[in-house]
């Protein structure tokens, strides 16, 4: 359906809805998941509230809320009073949870049975309630007392003897997790243990829904959109919107506040030059090297914030490691500090031999000066890259983990530690 939805959003408008309003309302439903969010919205404005009622309906409940969630309030009342009363139940049930947690984007539906139940009753019970499911992947067993005890795999029930309990063949689950936790840890899980769906409960272990495989891979999405845009400064909401389709409004408004605020801090690194005008006007070769050891250090910042972002979103280290992460960054930026200032020193000596230097200085003094800034911006850049995405989990301003945030420093702390030897 997807490659379908794509060919018809090449469509002028009014052809579309024309297309789509001849289909069955399930086809209907399906395409309507397929289309962008600005399509939703125009293909909800043409049709009756009634019809889209009966589309969100027809959409699993998790989509529903993710739809009208996106509409003004009026409207979502508008259509809600005109949704099934379970169904709207179940939209509500959703919207309760705060943006971010797993049980915002799990599934209700899911098949529910008594562990004292036998095989044959189990394959009737899958027979009737399948076609109301979005997977049947799993069936979950409960106890006396509702509880999630296991699971059983479609494939272990249909294989089992019919007149076998439930019990004996389920697997005792040891992986779920509470529909307060955060989205990200979920789908996590998810990939860790290989599964299709994770149960989701609440405090009493009572099974909620499930997050299935596909709302799984929508969530890494929106993850590495936000994960992505906080690198680059970009601030406001982060979810997952086609480029083209966003306003040029909105663009603006999440790039401009960083871009202006970064653009001021960058005035310390020309307020520090003009300071030390006199004495870098002296040393004009110190102005061949500046930009040198600017990048490198930028380099080797973005390379240990990377790192270390990486290993915090697949939960490999915690804020509880974190002087562990920087020690080891402390030795790694050691390493790569001896070897570009035996570089930067070699080059100065060689590609500078015919520089002219004041009278009381040497061209060996410089490359001494020169290696030693980029030994000491290669060190304190790779710090600050691993501290910042560790700062984030200590619930900074995002946007703080961002690599033009790195590069205003690293351009700043550059040009203070070159000064600083020199004299």
């Amino acid at each position: 359906m997807q490659l379908f939805a794509d060919t018809i959003a090449t469509l002028p408008f009014d052809d579309m809805a024309i297309l789509f309003k001849i289909l069955p309302l399930e086809k209907q439903a399906e395409l309507f998941t397929d289309l962008s969010e600005s399509l939703q919205h125009r293909i909800i404005e043409a049709l009756e509230t009634e019809h889209v009622a009966d589309i969100m309906e027809h959409l699993a409940a998790d989509e529903a809320v993710d739809t009208l969630q996106s509409l003004p309030e009026d409207e979502q009342a508008e259509i809600m009073s005109e949704i099934d009363v379970n169904d709207r139940e179940e939209i509500r049930m959703l919207s309760q949870y705060e943006e971010g947690e797993v049980g915002a984007v799990m599934t209700p539906d899911c098949i529910t049975l008594s562990q004292h139940l036998k095989i044959l009753e189990v394959l009737e019970i899958i027979r009737v309630t399948a076609k109301e499911q979005e997977t049947i992947y799993y069936c979950y067993v409960l106890d006396d007392n509702k509880k999630l005890v296991g699971c059983a795999s479609l494939k272990e029930i249909f294989l089992s003897d019919p007149n076998v309990y439930l019990k004996d063949i389920m697997k005792y689950n040891d992986i779920s997790i509470n529909s307060h936790t955060d989205q990200e840890k979920a789908a996590n899980l998810i990939y860790k243990y290989d599964l299709l769906a994770l149960p989701i409960t609440d405090k009493y272990n009572r099974i909620l829904g499930i997050l299935t495989y596909d709302d799984a891979l929508g969530v890494v999405k929106q993850e590495q959109t936000e994960d992505i845009e906080k690198l680059m400064a970009i601030g406001g909401e982060h979810k997952y919107a086609a480029y083209l389709s966003t306003s040029t409004w909105n663009h603006v408004k999440s790039r401009g506040p960083w871009v202006i605020v970064l653009a001021m801090f960058g005035l310390m690194t020309g307020t520090i030059l003009h300071s030390y005008e006199d004495v870098l006007e002296a040393f004009i070769i110190l102005a061949l090297y500046m930009s040198m050891i600017a990048d490198a250090g930028g380099t080797v910042g973005s390379q240990s914030g990377t790192m270390v972002i990486k290993a915090l979103v697949t939960g490999e280290v915690t804020f509880r490691d974190v002087f562990k992460v920087l020690f080891k960054e402390f030795k790694i930026s050691c390493w790569l500090a001896v070897a570009l200032g035996i570089l930067a020193f070699l080059k100065v000596l060689f590609l500078s031999h015919a520089s002219t230097v004041p009278m009381a200085s040497s061209l060996f003094m410089i490359a001494s000066v020169i290696s030693i800034a980029l030994v000491l911006q290669v060190v304190t850049s790779t710090m600050i890259g691993a501290v910042l995405p560790l700062a984030d989990k200590c619930k900074i301003d995002p946007a703080v983990v961002a690599s033009p945030v790195l590069t205003t420093i690293v351009d700043i702390t550059e040009v203070i530690t070159e000064v600083i030897n020199l004299l």
